[in-house]
């Protein structure tokens, strides 16, 4: 694997030097949808320079055709939607061009409100999309509305065509034709009128966008109150000052386009500081969290900074760490892509590019091919080679003990779909050389012992679905769909890769039905897995055998009714048996019969929903019983039962209520003993004024048994306060918010076995003070 780090460094180099002198004078047919179509392929791509998706996104649904409306520059752009999505259903996401204006989007009944100043339109066209995100894999479109700005009321002294200066994330897809599995395009912006007049070849200052953001966040606590079975507070009282700023910045010209974003994060409290855990007293209290850095020339695009790489989910998944990674369109059907990155997480300004530590970085390089083509997305070949190493070194945030690992390896991967869309396959296959190189001092604590041998192992997994039913009419509003799904791994003993976390030496079978009949859902799903593949006599071997039913059935809609009070009905069965499938030679692994497990757990749950106008009223009850069958531990059962009710009222559209219960007892049979569990919660949310809220929480927990052994109490209240408000400073409003916090916890508990009888309170008020520009 030698030629593959020498070459895909060198590949590096020369994308990075030599593809911008070799386009500079020539012209290169449909650059966008090329660059668009290399990035989907090549792997996933983030819906902001600095966040990757795991998965491709998929759009379930399009919007009709757009709505177009004629609007100012600066003016407060006012939306209806047919439908905003609860809490339940998804979240909203809202797009202006390819930029993310989410949080410039305030919702006022069904309405969505875009304040237009904070980003001002240019004349011309732009195109804005309300998504409802499910997941990172759902996307649908709600609504999509074309803002005509006329050019006499735009402001334009930093302004340029919008389609060409902002940043381009990768968003849902909405064009069908495109791969089902490939990540999607970035939306069109329309085209704006061109003049026949060629452009100017010197630079414009239209052509650089630069977007500089800061987030300040004042925090404090002004006063605390403690009971003496508390304890002492290392800071009873604190004023700490946190900010996360940044900039990022677009240059495009022609077929040339350069994309940077900086993130910086810092804070007054030491033990807050992004590398505290790593460097403690060191650490500096301001630092370089992530950075990005996009270069883009015709078919050719080189990155470096924080970035994700592998599409592979037991070779190189979606790794994410700083590096460099370049990828380039071969032809219209073949992509390459190459990376060289850290195998652990990179912040701060040292070790910039991520691949200081040679033995610490990973190289790999990926070819894809699209073998077929169709409305539904085709067939898809992916083939990755990889070589990497791992040191003991741990992430930034997490405390871990960690040791060396070095790997290197293929994988293949095909997926695909047929032309209708309803069947879908996903297969791949991985061959990976794995050794622990060193030994850890951490881990052997000095000892003598024996060097580990590398080991070559493979890895597979086949993944299908087929909807059997699509679609179909029951009446004029109610369908039927039926489909099932089925995934069958199996991962060697001894497999490793440093590009991809895995259970190794494991076989796993899973199928699942899936119907949706006139509104209501059913899905079943069965699950078995085992492990000690080799069957090695010391060794156990548990087998994991799971089942489960769930179904999903509101009223209304099964019966084509309007009637509020008839409810949703839901109810789920789970069945899982985990047992022992050998008995190990007890001479040799010292493994008594008796302690080979068995254990059977069952569970039922049921739960009603109702939603009337403004109120609504759920209760949910299950049942769970986990039976042991080991030798010796057959009275080690358990029985849990839970009620659980929340009421929601609206009152009006400035107060809301929320009351809830819940109530758990779980019966040992072995200690004869019923422990009981009760919790009332109460939450209140009153707009006093626009823009003053408060809000007051209260929940509490009590724990007895029926022998009195012993009793647990913990409260926990809060009340909060928010003013939100506009500064006027450097020509522009910034949005800013203020908040006081009182907040009360405290835990009695009383055991008389062990003498424990305490009463911990806690009370503080706090506040705080947080704007961004």
């Amino acid at each position: 694997m030698r030629w593959l780090i020498n070459g895909s460094i060198g590949f590096l180099v020369w994308l990075s030097w030599g593809i911008p002198a070799c386009f500079a004078n020539s012209e290169v047919q449909s650059v966008p949808n090329l660059i668009t179509q290399m990035n989907s392929q090549a792997s996933p791509q983030p819906s902001s320079p600095l966040k990757r998706l795991s998965q491709p996104l998929k759009p379930e649904q399009f919007s009709s055709k757009p709505t177009v409306l004629t609007v100012r520059s600066t003016e407060e752009i006012r939306l209806k939607l047919a439908h905003l999505p609860t809490t339940n259903e998804g979240t909203l996401s809202v797009f202006l061009n390819q930029v993310d204006v989410t949080s410039q989007v305030a919702i006022t009944g069904n309405e969505l409100v875009y304040r237009s100043r904070l980003l001002p339109l240019t004349p011309g066209e732009h195109t804005l999309t309300v998504y409802m995100v499910k997941s990172a894999e759902q996307w649908i479109v709600l609504e999509t509305f074309v803002l005509k700005v006329d050019p006499t009321t735009a402001q334009t002294p930093q302004s340029s065509n919008q389609s060409s200066s902002t940043p381009q994330p990768v968003t849902p897809n909405s064009d069908p034709s495109r791969p089902a599995n490939s990540s999607p395009e970035t939306p069109k912006t329309p085209e704006q009128p061109t003049s026949e007049t060629p452009k100017p070849t010197t630079t414009r200052a239209e052509d650089l966008k630069f977007t500089p953001k800061l987030n300040v966040n004042f925090k404090s606590q002004v006063a605390e109150a403690r009971t003496p079975d508390a304890g002492r507070s290392e800071r009873p009282t604190f004023a700490d000052l946190a900010l996360t700023g940044g900039f990022a910045a677009q240059y495009q010209r022609d077929n040339f386009n350069v994309q940077a974003n900086f993130n910086l994060a810092g804070s007054t409290n030491l033990q807050e500081a992004l590398r505290f855990n790593t460097l403690k007293e060191a650490a500096p209290q301001i630092d370089l969290s992530d950075y990005l850095l996009d270069v883009k020339v015709g078919n050719a695009q080189v990155s470096v900074g924080h970035q994700c790489y592998g599409n592979h989910p037991f070779l190189l998944d979606n790794l994410c760490s700083r590096g460099l990674s370049s990828k380039i369109q071969i032809s219209k059907r073949v992509n390459l892509s190459i990376a060289h990155i850290s195998t652990t997480s990179v912040v701060g300004f040292d070790n910039f590019l991520g691949i200081e530590h040679q033995n610490n970085t990973l190289t790999a390089a990926t070819l894809g091919m699209q073998l077929l083509d169709n409305p539904a997305g085709g067939v898809r070949l992916e083939t990755t080679f990889m070589r990497g190493s791992r040191q003991p070194i741990e992430n930034f945030n997490v405390g871990e003990v960690v040791d060396a690992e070095k790997s290197q390896g293929f994988g293949v991967r095909l997926f695909g779909t047929d032309p209708s869309g309803r069947l879908k396959l996903d297969a791949g296959y991985v061959r990976s050389r794995f050794t622990n190189p060193t030994a850890d001092p951490q881990l052997v604590d000095n000892l003598t012992v024996a060097r580990v041998q590398p080991v070559t192992r493979s890895a597979w997994f086949v993944e299908t679905s087929y909807d059997l039913l699509k679609k179909v009419k029951l009446d004029a509003t109610r369908t039927l769909d039926l489909s099932f799904n089925f995934r069958h791994e199996r991962l060697d003993p001894q497999f490793g890769t440093v590009g991809a976390s895995v259970t190794v030496d494991q076989l796993r079978t899973r199928f699942g039905v899936n119907a949706a009949i006139a509104g209501a859902t059913i899905q079943f799903q069965t699950d078995q897995s085992e492990d000690n593949l080799a069957n090695i006599a010391t060794i156990l071997k548990t087998k994991t055998q799971n089942r489960s039913l769930t179904i999903n059935a509101p009223l209304q809609t099964i019966l084509n009714s309007s009637n509020q009070l008839l409810p949703t009905l839901t109810y789920s069965f789970q069945r899982t048996h985990q047992f022992g499938a050998n008995q190990p030679v007890e001479a040799l692994s010292g493994f008594d019969p008796s302690e080979i497990p068995d254990q059977l757990t069952t569970s039922h749950k049921f739960g009603t929903a109702w939603s009337i106008d403004n109120f609504s009223l759920s209760y949910q009850y299950s049942n769970t019983f986990q039976d042991n069958r080991q030798p010796t531990r057959e009275l080690a059962d358990f029985s849990t039962m839970n009620h659980q009710v929340s009421i929601a009222w609206q009152v009006n559209p400035r107060l809301n209520l929320a009351l809830g219960y819940n109530f758990t007892s779980a019966k040992s049979f072995e200690q004869g003993i019923t422990r009981f569990t009760s919790s009332p919660t109460l939450s209140i949310s009153w707009v006093m004024f626009p823009n003053l809220t408060l809000a007051f929480n209260y929940n509490r927990t009590d724990e007895t048994d029926s022998l009195n052994q012993k009793i647990t109490r913990a409260t926990n209240l809060e009340a909060l306060l928010t003013w939100q408000f506009q500064m006027h400073s450097l020509g522009r409003e910034i949005p800013a918010s203020a908040f006081i916090r009182y907040g009360a916890q405290s835990t009695i508990a009383h055991d008389p076995l062990f003498n424990v009888d305490t009463n911990a309170t806690i009370q503080t008020v706090s506040a705080g003070l947080n704007f961004s520009f």
